[in-house]
């Protein structure tokens, strides 16, 4: 989850101002998100 936000803004995807969500999920019932204003 965290290689592909810093890959996306190192290559310009993710500007100022963006929003972004961040979700995973594990094994069994676990997951997780994040909304992100960059």
């Amino acid at each position: 989850m965290v290689v592909g936000y810093v890959d996306a803004i190192e290559a310009g995807r993710i500007k100022d101002g963006d929003l972004v969500m961040l979700a995973t999920n594990g094994a069994g019932f676990s997951w997780g998100a994040s909304l992100i204003q960059y």
